[in-house]
């Protein structure tokens, strides 16, 4: 991040199928907190990287 911060940002959709991004900022040097986190919401299926169908 611009701090120095590990980040990592996990892609979501809410309700009505918007993508949205859960960005996830941990302490310093700790990279493995972020990552904990982003694969457990991807273990429990909350995560949704589908593209987004645009109308024509």
């Amino acid at each position: 991040s611009f701090l120095g911060l590990p980040v990592v940002t996990v892609p979501l959709r809410t309700a009505n199928g918007q993508p949205i991004g859960l960005q996830l900022i941990a302490a310093p040097f700790n990279e493995q907190a972020c990552l904990r986190a982003a694969r457990a919401l991807e273990e429990m299926g909350i995560t949704d990287a589908r593209p987004v169908e645009i109308a024509a």
